[in-house]
């Protein structure tokens, strides 16, 4: 294994934003980062919080807004509330990484591989994630307003409590041969209902009429699939 082929440490990162003199324009284009701890909390009492990325204890806080980690490999990398904004993660690997909570406000995620990644309450407003693999990822609570997720793949993605906007692009976004998200499947009947009428409301409103008709089908399909799961308290006659 070569010294490039090697995962940096959570140190070593730090090492180079100092020298570069903040994350700013810091290219880690191909560098293995797998496993890496760049969290905004750590048990380490050393290290406090990103996006307050502390040196030691007493050292102005700095953040990763506007890195630049094309082509990354972050599978698993623990980045829950990381601020992210402005990078650039363009074919970044991200599988399974932690992004709770993270600030990724215009962030370039363009053919990133985010299959099972935890975004929960992501700030995702603005971000550009065209052809980005979201097979499995959970959403939840992830501000997707303004985000462009054309040609993005979201099959069996978690959606629950997301928001989009009018400005948010889902032309062309593959939700898979049954148009199903992961709440139906795991029986979140009520849950999947408001995703598919908000789903709906969208391509209705964009004009993408066949698409409307498709979450239109699922949100009635839940809705009677919640009424034969719940039992009925009352004695039939």
């Amino acid at each position: 294994m070569t010294e490039e082929e090697k995962p940096l440490t959570r140190e070593e990162v730090l090492k180079m934003i100092e020298e570069h003199g903040g994350p700013e324009g810091l290219d880690l284009c191909g560098r293995n980062l797998e496993g890496i701890n760049l969290s905004s909390e750590t048990k380490n009492e050393e290290f406090l919080h990103l996006p307050s990325i502390i040196i030691s204890k007493g050292v102005k806080p700095l953040d990763l807004h506007g890195i630049v980690v094309i082509g990354a490999n972050l599978q698993q990398a623990e980045l829950s509330g990381a601020n992210l904004q402005g990078a650039n993660l363009f074919k970044a690997k991200l599988q399974g990484a932690f992004l709770i909570d993270a600030n990724l406000r215009r962030a370039y995620l363009s053919s990133a591989e985010l299959q099972g990644a935890l975004l929960w309450h992501a700030d995702l407003e603005g971000a550009t994630l065209e052809y980005a693999e979201l097979q499995g990822t959970e959403l939840k609570e992830a501000n997707l307003k303004g985000a462009n997720l054309e040609y993005a793949t979201l099959r069996g993605a978690y959606l629950e409590g997301f928001t989009i906007d009018s400005n948010t692009k889902l032309q062309n976004v593959d939700w898979g041969h049954d148009y199903m998200v992961r709440e139906e499947k795991e029986r979140w009947f009520q849950a999947a209902q408001g995703i598919y009428r908000i789903l709906k409301q969208w391509h209705t409103q964009a004009g993408i009429y066949d698409i409307a008709g498709e979450f239109y089908f699922r949100e009635m399909t839940v809705k009677r699939k919640a009424l034969r799961w719940w039992p009925n308290p009352l004695p039939r006659a």
